[in-house]
């Protein structure tokens, strides 16, 4: 088995594929938590309507003006927080799937080009082709 110190200095294609694996594994965490917060924005905002609408009628006439205020701020601040949230954590994995893509392909290129400089050299010293 590899240690993770190996798979750094390994320069094979296989290998820097599978450290892409790897690294791709953490979009999916940004992807769940921007669907989680996403969720919990909507359902917050569904809840806190309710609840308002609910309430509000009692609060007006009871003369209770700063709760119905407080409320009401509550009500679109909460939910938009989330929703923020779940959107900066969705642009975040995006552009880090993004980097990450562009990262193994440069990889990618540098070994294929290093392998057909020692390919070419060894073709004309009939030496080893391994990089």
């Amino acid at each position: 088995m590899m240690t993770s110190g190996m798979l750094q200095r390994a320069t094979t294609p296989e290998l820097i594929a599978l450290r892409a694996r790897k690294e791709d594994a953490r979009f999916g965490v940004y992807a769940e938590w921007a669907g989680i917060l996403l969720i919990a924005g909507v359902l917050s905002r569904v809840f806190m309507t309710y609840v308002f609408n609910a309430c509000v009628g009692d609060w007006l006439r009871d003369g209770h003006l700063q709760l119905k205020d407080l409320w009401n701020v509550l009500m679109y601040a909460i939910p938009l927080i989330f929703i923020a949230l779940s959107g900066g954590l969705a642009v975040a994995g995006g552009v880090y799937a993004i980097l990450n893509s562009l990262y193994t392909k440069g990889q990618m290129f540098i070994l294929k080009r290093k392998m057909g400089k020692l390919a070419l050299q060894a073709s004309r010293e009939g030496a080893d082709v391994r990089p």
